[in-house]
């Protein structure tokens, strides 16, 4: 490829172009001249052109066996993390549902699980690593499990954590629930809040939880009609309203996971250019498996359905330089 040395009167735009979930990508680098834009010639665009691999690291996922979810024996989650390994995830973490202290999974037992499974992973010739975690549902009294300057029960040892919603509802507690976590210096991650009613019908509070510090993961399968079609309208109204950081399999059946990544992966090539894709399936999630801060772009209002939207062009490089192309 012809080295593209550009002036100081050159700008570069990467842009990312491909197909589908874990396929090949094409990477497409714009330089656009200066002198050409202000004389609005397109001649001044030049288009290189190279290809690559997207990998993909899931953060919610019931894949340890006999310990969460409909997983009995190990082969089942061999199974699982095999099909998941094929389809490009090189990491996993196990995120055992903790409903009440009553009930909790201790996070010992987790770690030892995590630390078996990955032993069990090698052994069999499987590419992936599995991460400890949990899914923390919206309980008041699960706060006492987390404690400041500790990560127990977090994603992945970081100061990230995975908040589940319970039911059609949200406690009256909600806010005062995240401004703990962040109290204990903890990062909150809402799991799959397209499925919650409350949230559907008032958007504005997703918003608003995201614009002090929260982030969100959807399930791939939210993408698909699994769960309807008020599920797959409010994970797309997620999704182009940049309020969607993290995807996640939540897999805990092999037979569901295969339809659900066919499926998903049709719907997001079609929705989301690959360095969008490749943004929320692995540069976000790396932030999470090396601890480090993700600074997210938040929008300042939410589009609500029905509102126009902006063309490709605008939405890549904004409304003045869209009127170049």
């Amino acid at each position: 490829m012809e080295p593209f040395f550009a002036s100081k009167r050159q700008r570069r735009f990467f842009v990312f172009f491909g197909n589908k979930y874990a396929e090949s990508v094409k990477i497409f680098v714009i330089i656009l001249d200066d002198a050409k834009i202000k004389g609005k010639s397109r001649k001044g665009i030049q288009i290189h052109l190279t290809e690559g691999r997207i990998s993909v690291i899931d953060i919610h996922s019931h894949i340890l066996d006999s310990l969460d979810g409909s997983i009995k024996t190990e082969e089942g989650s061999l199974k699982i993390l095999r099909f998941a390994a094929g389809a490009g995830v090189t990491d996993i973490i196990a995120t055992p549902c903790i409903m009440k202290c009553a009930e909790q999974c201790e996070w010992h037992l987790i770690k030892e699980r995590t630390a078996m499974m990955n032993k069990r992973v090698e052994a069999a010739g499987v590419s992936i690593r599995v991460h400890s975690g949990a899914e923390l549902a919206m309980n008041w009294e699960l706060l006492s499990l987390l404690k400041t300057g500790q990560r127990d029960y977090c994603l992945a040892d970081s100061n990230y954590v995975l908040i589940g919603l319970v039911g059609d509802g949200l406690p009256h507690y909600a806010d005062d629930f995240l401004y703990e976590l962040q109290v204990k210096e903890l990062i909150p991650v809402i799991a799959r809040p397209e499925r919650s009613k409350a949230l559907a019908e008032r958007p504005q509070i997703l918003h608003e939880w995201v614009k002090n510090g929260v982030l969100v993961q959807s399930n791939l399968s939210s993408f698909t009609y699994k769960y309807g079609a008020k599920v797959k309208n409010y994970a797309d109204f997620l999704l182009e309203n940049n309020m969607v950081h993290f995807l996640g399999s939540d897999a805990c059946k092999l037979e569901f996971l295969e339809k659900d990544v066919a499926a998903a992966s049709d719907e997001l090539k079609n929705k989301l250019l690959p360095i969008e894709f490749r943004r929320i399936a692995v540069a976000n999630p790396r932030a999470i498996l090396e601890n480090r801060f993700l600074d997210v772009s938040v929008p300042a209002t939410i589009k609500m359905p029905g509102e126009k939207h902006k063309g490709f062009f605008a939405s890549l490089f904004g409304e003045r330089l869209a009127s170049f192309f």
